[in-house]
């Protein structure tokens, strides 16, 4: 018991001493301490500053009293390196003292708070790490500890709460040569209370880096600490926003990833080790590159928006588990992946084109590890949803000894999937030749139902080696699939796509099979030709790639053509299908076989089946119409079996083969006329009559081209042309016609033969290579001569009999009015153009115009430039013209040493006759200079004549600058226009003619015994409607004056001397009395010696009101018409008599009666001028002009003396 006292009177005593002890201490601290501890600031920062090596220094120190606890203040603490740099920066800190410091004999806090604190850490160029300019030492061998016994973790946790707030931690690199990375809004707080321990950290990333950053540590069991090696438990919890992690590159080796992310995870602590945890991971518009080891490329990923959650232990999750702090899960534990992806598009060599675009991605997967690495993935689900692709995918893959990249299982289904992209999914299993004919062939549609299976060996995938074992299967339909399977390459045609088709693809390995119940097949322009029951196979589309394709087809024959324009088929028959036309239903069963390695080695066969179709050979020829039978063809091989068709008419058979060695076509039948005139309505054919049997063959020749012929007698049918074309129906006229092309290198030449019997013949050339303006290089007609093909151009070789033209004329304005076929196309010429020709006849007749042993010839030395000479009794001369573009471009030049137009007229009452020319013939007359050394025209030689125009106003008219016509006794001067259209056209002349010698120009135009001497000028301005086209006075207007001296009218020939004497014979009768016979009176002509007056010409009728005649007998004026188209008189006429003692009334006095004579002579003398005008004597004149009629105006009623030479109204 007093044992139990003295104990508990120890222990009172002890207690209080310890209490007194500490109210010293306290009383000590409170009240001279904390009053004084600014006073020791500077030792303070003295001992600091030596400790640390750097200079410390202090804003300020204040120490309090919180209740039991005292307190410290730090304002502005600065620890700076020995270049004055700030290491570390405190603008405030606060701490309370917790009374357990003196039961724990080391310091403890009840609350620490630190603001605004800026500190530097950095690594230098050798690595060295430095805290606030404190090194940190290394070792690399021991291993850092982070658990309860760790002295700073043991400090820290028995703490009451420390909270750093708003601080700055900058990091600086000069390993990596990086710029400074600054974390602001730096929060850290430390929560230990007697149940919990909390952890959280936030920090503010750089702008370009990302946004928080925030780390949560929470163990909720008592008493126990985070991080402890017994078995106890805790959460951690970190969270990242908005991240760039390129951004990051700078400091960290990042891969390239693009796009901001935020991530989170939740790992659970047991056992001191970090185990199970989950991540989530979200990305905005993210997109990364990842390397392939075995081609040295690489693959890119990139979406709008992507999702990950994985779950699992987290040393599974690392590439590296084997460490202290990671807990080891058994085997056989996955990790469970879900990831999913808004517009995923994968950019890769694996794929081509490189970019695919799949869209909506979603996945859940298990991954399974052993060791390192990832040995078994699970698919539970991949779903992909987008407009070309939607699929849903399980399977899995292994790791196995039996292929290097694992065996594959995985089973799809394709509710839908785009025709257009299915070479981009095959890409990884297909070559770059299948791939790149799928591409081209499969141009739209879609499959559907498709089911996918592939189980085996992932590097032998697709399993189309002989020795691979796998299953590679696609099965499915499709609808409105168009498929180019033999599309053009290079410039190679290709063959028509298939569009609209509906059936069933299989692709078992790499053989792919396509079952079509219906399809269309589409011409470049459009046209469509329905196919059914369609069987497309490839064996194998890498190692056979060879299409084959049967189908049975029908549809319009003009769609099949265009059809089979553009393939090449048409390109190995010559074009033959471009020509073609054709209407009509074809029904055509087709085999075509295809190597898609070489597609111009295409075969193709079938059969044309017709049944009342037409075909033509062209728009400009006649149909084959209801054809019967049908047209087999292989290849470039065609083979008609009897055809029966009808052609013009007639009817025909087509038989043979064509594009194998030796084949041939024979065509036999009829050719009607009327069948032609039917098709044609040419007035050519007005002169064929009847119908006639030919043969035709055509036939391929060794020359790799084709020969032609036909052959006909042409009995039967009637020619009504001249001699010596003409025939009768039941004579024969052999007609002989061969064409034949023989290829040369690149391109064929191409010959025409043709004869008519011995009468006409010709040929024809294309030279290989020849690219003019018409279809054949050379070309020769001929007849009465054999024709010898020229070396250029077209040469034209006639040798005739007498030719009346107008046997011909009417035939060739008719044909020549007829240069389009029915069609109305005009075609590119035949002929090329006329080199040279020549025309020989001893006798032609154009209309009035007569040439005996004419000839014809004309060449051209220079390319465009004629040279034509002509030659007959009649004329003998030259012209030229040159030609360009083929116009006439510059003058016709033409000289004739002689030119006789026009046969001299046979009677006296018939005018010449002038052809009624076509205007339009007309229209094109070209600028002339012609020169004629001896012109004669109606049997009048004119002299020489030089005649220049030139065609104007677009071919309205022609003018004539100069007209010359010129003799030793006269020259005629004009110039004009003549009128080429309309309805005033016709001819307008100025003319002016110089008589030097009237009578002689009388003798030279071949009018003997008219005139005799006589000189002056005659002017007119002529305006001559219609002519020449016309030859009629109806149509001349105009005027003219006439001044002509000293002359004499022949009596004998001369219609004006005829008039002149019957004037002036009748009026001396009336004056004289005398019994006298006057008909010797003018027995050398009527003299003259002025004729002079003007003209008005009014549709054809000359009208004068002042023509005077003046002679020694008498002066005669006239006033009046004459009408030039009918030739008759309505004149009036004044006849004067003169008396003066040259004249020949003296004369004639004398002669008869002496007595006369001397009375006349007194007359003259001394009454001369009154007489005349007593004696003046009017007439009118009225008739034709070779029988006029003279009635005298108030004449005496005295009948006429016995023995005159004129009766009463006479002549």
């Amino acid at each position: 018991m007093s044992f139990f006292k003295k104990l508990l009177r120890w222990v009172l005593a002890t207690l209080l001493l310890v209490y007194f002890a500490a109210a010293v201490v306290m009383l000590t601290v409170r009240f001279w301490v904390i009053p004084r501890i600014d006073e020791w600031r500077p030792a303070i920062e003295h001992h600091l500053s030596s400790d640390l090596g750097m200079q410390v220094k202090i804003g300020s120190l204040a120490a309090g009293w919180a209740g039991l606890s005292p307190t410290l203040t730090v304002q502005d603490l600065t620890m700076r390196d020995e270049q004055d740099a700030d290491l570390l920066r405190v603008p405030h800190a606060f701490a309370s003292v917790s009374w357990q410091s003196l039961m724990n004999w080391d310091l403890r806090l009840q609350r620490l708070e630190i603001n605004g604190i800026d500190l530097s850490v950095s690594r230098d160029a050798q690595g060295a790490l430095s805290v606030a300019g404190i090194k940190i030492e290394s070792h690399p061998n021991s291993k850092i500890k982070f658990d309860a016994d760790t002295p700073l973790v043991h400090w820290l946790l028995s703490q009451g709460k420390v909270q750093v707030s708003d601080a700055i931690i900058r990091w600086s690199d000069a390993q990596r040569n990086a710029p400074e990375f600054v974390l602001t809004k730096v929060d850290f707080a430390l929560n230990n209370g007697l149940f919990t321990h909390r952890f959280l950290m936030n920090a503010k990333l750089p702008d370009n880096v990302g946004n928080r950053f925030e780390l949560i540590v929470q163990t909720n069991h008592l008493f126990n600490q985070i991080a402890s090696k017994n078995k106890r438990e805790a959460e951690i919890y970190a969270e990242i926003q908005d991240l760039e992690p390129l951004a990051l590159a700078p400091w960290l080796d990042v891969p390239a990833v693009k796009g901001r992310f935020a991530a989170r995870t939740w790992i659970d602590v047991a056992d001191g080790k970090l185990g199970q945890t989950i991540f989530e991971l979200s990305g905005n518009k993210p997109g990364f590159l990842m390397p392939d080891d075995t081609s040295g490329s690489l693959t890119g990923f990139d979406a709008t928006k992507f999702d990950l959650r994985m779950t699992g232990l987290l040393s599974d999750f690392l590439p590296q588990s084997n460490s202290d702090y990671l807990l080891i899960g058994q085997s056989g534990q996955p990790i469970k992946t879900t990831v999913s992806f808004n517009d995923l598009n994968i950019e890769s060599s694996f794929f081509e084109p490189s970019k695919l675009a799949l869209g909506s991605v979603k996945s859940t997967l298990q991954l399974f590890r052993s060791s390192d690495a990832i040995d078994y993935l699970k698919i539970d689900s991949l779903q992909i949803d987008q407009t070309d692709l939607q699929l849903n995918l399980a399977g899995s893959w292994k790791a196995s000894s039996q292929d290097h990249l694992g065996m594959i299982d995985l089973k799809a289904s394709f509710p839908k999937l785009s025709a257009q992209s299915l070479h981009q999914y095959l890409t990884p299993v297909i070559d770059i030749e299948t791939r790149h004919w799928l591409r081209d062939a499969l141009t739209k549609g879609q499959f559907e139902q498709l089911t996918f299976t592939m189980n085996g060996g992932l590097s032998q995938v697709p399993f189309n080696q002989p020795d691979q074992t796998g299953v590679f299967d696609i099965q499915g339909r499709f609808q409105d699939l168009s498929i180019d399977y033999g599309p053009p390459q290079a410039k190679e045609l290709g063959w028509p796509p298939l569009i609209e088709a509906t059936g069933r693809i299989a692709l078992n390995k790499l053989a792919l099979s396509l079952d079509i119940d219906s399809a269309t097949l589409l011409g470049t322009k459009g046209e469509r030709v329905y196919a059914k029951s369609i069987q497309a196979k490839i064996p194998d589309l890498m190692l056979k790639p060879v299409l084959s394709i049967s189908t049975q087809t029908e549809g319009q024959a003009e769609d099949y053509l265009g059809v089979l324009r553009h393939t090449p088929l048409n390109a190995a028959i010559g074009d033959i299908f471009d020509k073609l036309g054709a209407t009509g239903l074809w029904k055509v069963p087709l085999e075509l076989e295809i190597d898609l390695d070489k597609p111009d080695e295409t075969k193709a066969k079938g059969q044309i089946v017709f049944a009342g179709s037409s075909v033509n050979f062209g728009e400009d020829l006649p149909k084959l119409e209801n054809i019967q039978g049908t047209l087999d063809f292989s290849n470039a091989v065609f083979r008609a079996n009897n055809i029966a068709a009808r052609f013009l008419g007639g009817d025909i058979v087509i038989d043979g083969a064509v594009g194998e060695p030796g084949g041939k076509i024979i065509i036999e039948g009829n050719a009607i006329v009327d069948g032609m005139r039917e098709y044609a309505n040419l007035p050519a054919l007005s002169v064929l009559k009847g119908r006639t049997k030919y043969r035709a063959q055509i036939a391929q020749n060794n020359k790799e081209g084709v020969d032609v012929s036909l052959t006909t007698s042409l009995e039967g049918l009637a020619v009504a042309l001249p001699a010596p074309l003409g025939k009768g129906a039941t004579d024969k006229a052999p007609l002989t016609f061969r064409w034949s092309s023989q290829k040369q290198k690149n391109d064929y030449r191409h010959s025409i033969y043709f004869s008519l019997g011995d009468l006409i013949n010709g040929r024809l050339e294309r030279a290989a290579g020849f690219r003019g303006k018409s279809y054949f290089s050379q070309a020769v007609i001929a007849m009465g001569t054999q024709a010898e093909l020229p070396s250029k151009g077209m040469k034209v070789d006639l040798a005739l009999g007498p030719i009346e033209w107008s046997d011909w004329s009417d035939l060739i304005d008719r044909v020549s009015a007829d240069k389009k076929s029915k069609s109305g196309v005009t075609n590119i010429p035949i002929f090329p153009p006329i080199d040279r020709f020549s025309l020989k006849s001893p006798r032609l007749v154009f209309d009035e115009l007569v040439f005996s042993d004419l000839t014809v010839s004309g060449s051209q030395p220079d390319i465009g430039q004629w040279q034509v000479l002509l030659r007959s009794e009649e004329t003998e001369g030259s012209f030229s013209w040159q030609l360009a573009s083929g116009a006439l471009a510059g003058r016709v030049r033409a000289k004739f040493s002689k030119l006789e137009l026009g046969a001299p007229s046979t009677s006296a009452e018939v005018p010449p006759k002038i052809q009624n020319m076509n205007e339009s013939q007309w229209s094109d007359i070209p600028a002339i200079d012609l020169i004629i050394d001896d012109f004669k025209l109606y049997g009048s030689r004119l002299g020489s004549l030089y005649l220049r125009g030139d065609n104007i106003q677009r071919g309205q008219s022609w003018n004539i600058e100069s007209l010359e016509i010129k003799n030793p006794f006269a020259k005629l001067n004009a110039k004009g226009q003549w009128r080429l259209k309309g309805g005033n056209r016709g001819i307008h002349l100025d003319a002016d003619l110089a008589i030097s010698d009237l009578g002689k120009l009388s003798e030279l135009m071949g009018h003997v015994d008219r005139v005799r001497d006589g000189k002056g000028t005659i002017k007119a301005q002529i305006n001559w409607i219609n002519f020449p086209w016309v030859f009629s006075y109806e149509g001349m207007n105009g005027k003219a004056t006439i001044d002509l001296e000293k002359g004499v009218f022949e009596h004998v020939n001369s219609r004006s001397a005829r008039l002149l004497e019957l004037l002036s014979l009748q009026s001396l009768q009336r004056i004289l009395s005398f019994n006298f016979s006057p008909g010797n009176a003018f027995k050398d002509g009527y003299p003259w010696n002025e004729i002079s007056g003007s003209f008005e010409i009014e549709e054809g009728v000359a009208s004068t009101s002042n023509l005077v005649v003046a002679s020694p007998v008498a002066t005669i004026s006239m006033v009046g018409s004459s009408d030039l188209n009918h030739k008759t008189w309505n004149m009036d006429a004044d006849v004067k008599p003169r008396f003066d003692m040259s004249g020949t009334a003296v004369a004639t006095g004398f002669v008869v009666n002496p007595i006369v004579g001397v009375s006349a002579l007194v007359t003259q003398f001394l009454l001369r001028n009154p007489i005349e005008r007593a004696m003046t004597v009017k007439y009118q004149v009225r008739g034709p002009w070779d029988d006029p009629t003279l009635e005298p105006i108030e004449a005496p009623k005295a009948a006429p003396p016995e023995g005159s030479l004129f009766s009463n109204g006479g002549n």
